[in-house]
Parts: structure tokens; C-alpha cells; sequence
């Protein structure tokens, strides 16, 4: 899943990247286009004032010398200028944008012939009109008001003949296809000829690849890091499970050799109980008890520890048999009822459910009962109060546990089937143990396909329940 989640973070990446790179494109050419359309405009007001200036040098008559005379190219569509559209005002001013003609008085006369003079005046040749450093000066201007400071190449030619008129840039460095960038000179122009001024970057591809390149190291650096932790993950996690599967060999050895001398001191003191060593002191029966008791306590701790490793591994699958939970319940607190009562306790049990059957294993079954009561004993101070309850929950056979002793804090009872946890309150050898019970009856509840509940409070006891599927055949017979 690692590595599927990093293939798919790497090619969500290069696809950002490829769209970014494809947004660049797009907004150099938009602007590319804009600037050329603006270097187009200003040639064309340049052209149209000059003109306007050498018709008033021969009609405007002396006295009117000494006014004011400017040209402000006039349209009603700012996008789509006309000739045509003059209005006569006032005075006469020029600017590179609009040509606004104003007239007022004994001047209308004079502004009308000027206008109607300019009206059919034929285009000037194109050497008068343009010439190679006005057009590379706007185009530098403009792109690099736009954001694009790379040196462009262009040519214009004429669309009759389709001839070169003039070129920054050898003939032979001409792109291959047509440039992509065009727009037709002096578009106002009412008469042939026209022409065309076609624009390109040769260093269009580096100059994207500058703009892109910040992204594009940022990505690859967080990939490397991202990658290199994943890679390190990885090793640690393999190192990891070394070490647990060396653990739980290591464990599991331990645990058998542990058995051997159980077992060896288990069969001497059953031979010192028997009738061949009646005459022993009473002191030497009581010690060959204690010694009993604790190797049984032993042998069944390495026991636990035996099966816990086994249920690990995963190998374990719960039997398949019909087991009756009422029996395995009331047996394996009959087994604890002489220590509760001893302790001046109370085991309640109350089995109320309509259907005990279960499918699974009846041994590991009472492992889970067992483990349940002898928890709730130990963590009960003083005299143990328990309740074992049996019922019904749709297809669920409940069982329950409950006992009035320390409760667990909030926060430990989200890890308190974790293995070789104890809760963090009060002193945890007051009670003994190896952390490992609770763990231990969630795999065997997990093996039966079952599930637990916890509710607990710290100084007013703690409920286990558990959850075990009914028996099918039972259900369908119901």
C-alpha cells in the first residue's frame, strides 16, 4: 500500500508539473499575442499623427500657426478604430492613442480639409512609415511589460507577394512552420498593399523552463525526502519484524526450556505427597504445597505464554464444535469460588441466557472465562465482588463480567488489551502479572470471530463483555 500510495503521489506530481508547465505556455503566448497586438497599435498612431502633421504643414493657413495643434486618434470602438469617426471640435490634439479632431469658429473649414485630406490620402511607402529599430524597440518594451524579458525575432513580410520586407534575424534562422505569433501592420489601412508582422523566441522553451524550474526542483527535492523516509521506513519496519520474530522465538524457547524443570519439580512434589512420604514433618507437607501451588502457577503462566505466541502467529483457527457456554462458564468459576469465598468475596452468577451455544473451542473458551474472573479478582482490593452474567443481543451470545474493584483510568482503556500493557495508576506490583491476560482473551475472542466491550470508572469497577456469534444451526432451527 506504501508503495502503491508513492507510485501515485509521484505521477499526481509530474501531471502537476506537466499542467503547470502547460498554464506557462499558455500565459506566454496570451501574452506574447497582447504585446505584439500593442507594438501593432502604436505603429499604426505614430503613422496616422504624422500623417495628420504633414497635411496641416501645407493647409493650415499663417494665422493659425500659433494655436495649439495636437492629434488624439477618435473612435467609437476603442477595439475596432475607424478613420472615419472624427468629430469636429475645438482644437487639434495628438496622442499616440486616439486622433480627436476639434473644431470651433472660422476654424471648421480649415479642420474639415485637413480631415477629408487624410481621409483619402494613399499609404506612404513602408520604409517611411516603420523601420527595423522602432519595431524591435516597441516589441522589447512592450513584452517586457508583460513579463517577458526574452530577445524576440520578427519579420515582416507582404501579403501580396509574400516578400520580406525586413527581419531582425537571418533568413535562415526562420522558423520552419509559420511563426506562431502574427498580427497584419497599419490594419486601418483602407488600399493595398498590406503587411504582415510575424514574431518568435528562440529561447521561448528556456525561458518557460526558468519560470518552471523553482516548482519543478521544490517537487523533486520533497520527492527525494519523501522517498529516502519511505526507503528508511521500510528498513526499519523489516527491522522491526526481525527483531519481534527473534523475540518471540527467543520467548518461546525460553518458555520450553522453562517447562522442563516445571515439569521435574511438579512430578518430585507430587512424589513427596504421596504415601511413601507420609512420616515428613507437617512444616515439609506445608513447603511441598507451596511448592506445588507455585509450580502450577508457573506451569500455567508458561503455558499462557505458549498459546499467546501461537494466537500471534495467526496460525490458530477456533474449532468448529458446538460448545454449551453456561457449562464452561459455571465450571471455570467454580474453580475461583474457594479463593473468593476465603477472601471474604461474592461470585454472583447469573446465566440468563435463552441460547448458550456457541461454535468455537470449549478450552479456549474457559481460557477466556478464566482470564476474565482472574483479572477482575485481582484488581479487586479487599473483599472481591463479582458478577458473571450470561444473555442474548440479536445473533450474539453476551457474556459479562463485572466487579466493584479499581476501575481503569480513560486513558488506559484504550490500550488495556494491548500486550504487556498495565494500567499506569497506583503501584503495579501490587498486583502480579505479565500484561499479557487481557491481550491474551482478544485474540481468543478475535479467533471466535467475536468482539469486546469495555465500560469502566476509576474506584467503581470495571464490565467486560463478550460477544460470541451464536451457533448457525441453532439460529435456523430458532
Amino acid at each position: 500500500m506504501m508503495a502503491l500510495a508513492m507510485s501515485g503521489l509521484v505521477l499526481v506530481q509530474a501531471q502537476l508539473l506537466r499542467n503547470a508547465w502547460q498554464l506557462k505556455e499558455q500565459a506566454f503566448d496570451r501574452n506574447a499575442q497582447a504585446a505584439l497586438s500593442l507594438t501593432v497599435q502604436q505603429l499604426e498612431s505614430g503613422d496616422f499623427t504624422e500623417e495628420a502633421v504633414a497635411i496641416m504643414d501645407h493647409t493650415v493657413s499663417p494665422d493659425f500657426d500659433s494655436a495649439e495643434i495636437f492629434f488624439k486618434r477618435f473612435t467609437t470602438d476603442e477595439n475596432f478604430p475607424s478613420r472615419t469617426a472624427f468629430i469636429a471640435m475645438d482644437s487639434l490634439e495628438v496622442s499616440s492613442q486616439r486622433l480627436e479632431v476639434f473644431l470651433s469658429g472660422d476654424r471648421n473649414e480649415r479642420i474639415h480639409q485637413v480631415v477629408s485630406e487624410l481621409l483619402v490620402l494613399e499609404p506612404r511607402p513602408f520604409d517611411q512609415r516603420a523601420n527595423l529599430a522602432d519595431i524591435d524597440s516597441l516589441l522589447v518594451v512592450n513584452l517586457e511589460s508583460v513579463g517577458i524579458s526574452v530577445q524576440p525575432s520578427f519579420a515582416v513580410k507582404g501579403s501580396t507577394q509574400d516578400s520580406l520586407i525586413m527581419a531582425n534575424v537571418a533568413p535562415a534562422t526562420f522558423p520552419e512552420k509559420i511563426a506562431p505569433y502574427q498580427a497584419r501592420l497599419f490594419p486601418l489601412d483602407f488600399m493595398p498593399p498590406s503587411f504582415d508582422l510575424y514574431l518568435w523566441f528562440p529561447g521561448r522553451t528556456q525561458f518557460l523552463r526558468s519560470q518552471i524550474w523553482p516548482l519543478a526542483l521544490a517537487s523533486l527535492v520533497f520527492m527525494v525526502v519523501v522517498l529516502v523516509s519511505f526507503w528508511l521506513n521500510l528498513r526499519l519496519i523489516a527491522e522491526q519484524q526481525r527483531a519481534a520474530a527473534s523475540m518471540v522465538d527467543f520467548i518461546n524457547n525460553m518458555t520450553h526450556e522453562f517447562k522442563t524443570p516445571i515439569s521435574t519439580v511438579h512430578l518430585a512434589s507430587e512424589a513427596i505427597a504421596g504415601e511413601e512420604f507420609q512420616d515428613l514433618p507437617e512444616s515439609l507437607q506445608r513447603y511441598n504445597s507451596m511448592i506445588r501451588q507455585e509450580v502450577g502457577r508457573m506451569s500455567r503462566h508458561a503455558e499462557r505464554i505458549l498459546q499467546f505466541a501461537y494466537l500471534e502467529e495467526g496460525d490458530f483457527v477456533a474449532d468448529g464444535g458446538v460448545v454449551a457456554m453456561h457449562q464452561v462458564i459455571s465450571e471455570s468459576c467454580d474453580a475461583f469460588r474457594l479463593a473468593v469465598t476465603s477472601a471474604d468475596g461474592q461470585l454472583d452468577l447469573q446465566l440468563a441466557a435463552e441460547n448458550d451455544l456457541v461454535a468455537g473451542d470449549g478450552a479456549h473458551l474457559a481460557n477466556i472465562v478464566t482470564n476474565l474472573v482472574d483479572n477482575a479478582i485481582k484488581y479487586s482490593p479487599g473483599a472481591p465482588l463479582l458478577r458473571v452474567t450470561s444473555s442474548l443481543r440479536s445473533a450474539w451470545f453476551v457474556l459479562e463480567v463485572a466487579d466493584s474493584g479499581l476501575g481503569i483510568a480513560p486513558q488506559d482503556q484504550k490500550r488495556i488489551f494491548e500486550r504487556y500493557f498495565r494500567c499506569s495508576t497506583g503501584d503495579r506490583h501490587d498486583v502480579k502479572g505479565f500484561g499479557l491476560g487481557l491481550s491474551y482473551v482478544k485474540l481468543l475472542v478475535a479467533a471466535h470471530k467475536g468482539r469486546l466491550e469495555l465500560e469502566s470508572q476509576v474506584g467503581n469497577g470495571t464490565t467486560i463483555r463478550v460477544l460470541l456469534p451464536l451457533h448457525q444451526a441453532e439460529l435456523k432451527n430458532g
